[in-house]
């Protein structure tokens, strides 16, 4: 991905949304995690669309992920 040039973690997600937007994905969860201390800009993005869509399985679950569906 190419390099950002934002004043603002706000700005960041909004550039990464459009982008994500552009390819046709349309479920996006974005959250703004910025420590106040720290001077960089971080966000946690979700977007189920890019988690390994039914059918196209690269590989296969993990056992925590197993034992989290079989409690």
């Amino acid at each position: 991905m190419p390099m950002l040039h934002v004043t603002s973690t706000a700005e960041a997600i909004r550039a990464i949304l459009g982008r994500l937007q552009a390819q046709g994905i349309t479920e996006i969860y974005a959250v703004d995690i910025t420590p106040q201390w720290l001077p960089v800009f971080v966000a946690k993005l979700l977007v189920p669309q890019l988690e390994n869509p039914e059918g196209e399985r690269r590989q296969r679950y993990g056992n925590r992920a197993l034992n989290k569906v079989f409690q």
